[in-house]
């Protein structure tokens, strides 16, 4: 849980009393620094709220016209600046225990027209942060408009509703299915005709013949999925969410709660933002290979400071929980024979990790490291751990094991002695072998967790995959024979984060964690 006293609201209200004092004072434009932002809700050595701040900078940079004079590739930084032009506007601040709304801002001639939807800096809970969380996998619920006449799943169905949630999740480039009342589960290009035909309508085992259903066609899919995002009401979700999750599967569901009205608004906020990141992203100069060397640079000297610090490196074949282990944290993998090449000696991090990201978790850092490592005895389970999933493919492929149920999914019992065995005791012994880090990272559980956050920038600045490696794998490296082209491309065992850009900010959040750590 957070620590009292900071939420959303607070840095809404702060930003707005920032704008107020210089709207009050005759001032024209209102130039705020994220991390100034930060400073005046939180405090200079409190935990860490940047997104927070940043969350709010773009809020009201949707009712203010406004200039971006700096931001990074996410958008969520300590850097992120942005200059409000308040020409003829007017804001009111109210002190964050009041429940009345902050007045709109009123339009003057030189503003720049919004659109009628927007409704200025408002009290809590007028809308929750629109922004579509990563995964692996996304669900959308059918919806009862649909089109006259056969076609594929992506086009049936016409509602605002659909037509907008399908635009948010094909932006991702990532899989995305239909939760048929029908049909159970559909794939975007499924030909289908029109039907009418809804779960509410349905008794109580249909209802769970329905999700049956649904879950055996998921299954010959979810092999390395680790995340799904599902948009659609609680009728769909309540029968699926559970079975998910004792698959180890990690279920957001970001609309949660809200009316079909304020799905609408989150969903058009949304499409709004992933435009504009697109708008940017078309238009940025891709940051100077010499700039990200630096970076490796740094991040692989925050490294050797950790390694001091802890006393040098482990190796999960030697470990155990008797071991000193903090009950959250970041690890940090590299492999015997893949060095780093311009950004100094020494071995290159192959493999970034944490666990337990969703709010209420429960995971601890030794925990997940037991299921990379496998049992005592040699064997493991690579059903609970992409890790494993990930290097039994590639010695599969460069061994030629004879082991087709590997990206099966399921328990099975029925397979492990005669094919899954050998690869399993196999894959233990690679992943034993590596030695690794780990940053000791004592955040709650959640979406804003600054171990995902280390984690995914982590990957993105290490990866290969999109741009000119600066630490190539060699020739001879083991992920050169797995089965996913993010893995072979990108020199990880990583498959998520590997074609994003990262946040240079993380490295400083490092810095200063692993400065913290005594042996």
């Amino acid at each position: 849980m957070r620590p009292p006293g900071f939420t959303q609201t607070q840095f809404d209200y702060a930003l707005a009393a920032m704008i107020q004092s210089v709207s009050e004072s005759g001032g024209a434009r209102c130039r705020v620094v994220a991390r100034d932002l930060h400073r005046a809700v939180v405090g200079a050595s409190q935990p860490n709220r940047m997104p927070m701040a940043c969350n709010a900078m773009w809020k009201l940079a949707e009712d203010l016209p406004h200039t971006v004079v700096h931001r990074t590739p996410s958008g969520r930084s300590s850097s992120l600046e942005i200059e409000y032009h308040l020409d003829g506007e007017t804001i009111t601040a109210a002190p964050p225990s009041s429940s009345r709304r902050v007045s709109q801002p009123r339009l003057g001639p030189t503003s720049t027209p919004r659109s009628p939807t927007s409704q200025g800096v408002v009290a809590p809970g007028r809308r929750r942060d629109a922004e579509l969380p990563d995964a692996d996998l996304y669900l959308v619920a059918c919806v009862k408009r649909k089109a006259s006449a056969t076609m594929p799943a992506r086009e049936l169905y016409t509602s605002s509703w659909f037509q907008r949630a399908r635009a948010c999740v094909e932006r991702t480039g990532q899989p995305w299915a239909v939760l048929s009342a029908k049909h159970g589960l559909l794939w975007p290009t499924d030909t289908v005709a029109p039907y009418e035909m809804t779960l509410r309508s349905m008794s109580g085992l249909e209802r769970r013949q329905w999700a049956d259903t649904v879950l055996a066609s998921l299954a010959p899919h979810l092999a390395g999925v680790r995340t799904i995002t599902i948009l659609a009401g609680t009728t769909y979700r309540k029968l699926l969410v559970p079975e998910l999750e004792r698959r180890d599967i990690e279920v957001l569901v970001p609309m949660e709660g809200l009316s079909q009205g304020r799905q609408l608004q989150w969903l058009d906020i949304c499409l709004t933002r992933a435009r504009a990141d697109e708008r940017t992203s078309r238009s940025r100069v891709p940051q100077p290979a010499s700039e990200r060397l630096d970076h490796l640079r740094r991040f692989y000297d925050c490294l050797a400071d950790l390694e001091m610090r802890l006393g040098g490196t482990r190796k999960l074949s030697e470990c155990s929980s008797h071991l000193s282990w903090p009950a959250r944290g970041v690890y940090f993998f590299m492999e015997p024979g893949e060095t780093r090449f311009y950004s100094g000696s020494g071995l290159r991090v192959v493999r970034v990790g944490t666990h337990g990201l969703k709010p209420g978790a429960r995971s601890t850092l030794w925990k997940r490291l037991v299921q990379h490592r496998g049992t005592t005895a040699g064997g493991g389970n690579h059903r609970t751990s992409i890790f494993r999933l990930l290097v039994g493919a590639a010695l599969i492929a460069r061994d030629r094991f004879d082991c087709p149920s590997w990206n099966n999914t399921g328990s099975a019992h029925q397979w492990k002695e005669a094919w899954e065995s050998p690869v399993e005791h196999a894959v233990s012994a690679v992943i034993g072998s590596m030695p690794f880090l780990w940053l000791d990272v004592p955040d709650e559980p959640g979406h804003d967790s600054l171990r995902g956050y280390i984690e995914r920038n982590a990957i993105a600045l290490l990866s290969n995959r999109c741009l000119r490696p600066l630490d190539p794998q060699s020739d001879g490296w083991l992920g050169r024979y797995c089965d996913r082209e993010k893995v072979r491309t990108s020199g990880l065992w990583n498959s998520n984060h590997v074609d994003k850009e990262y946040d240079p900010d993380f490295l400083q959040a490092m810095e200063r964690l692993a400065g913290q750590v005594t042996a």
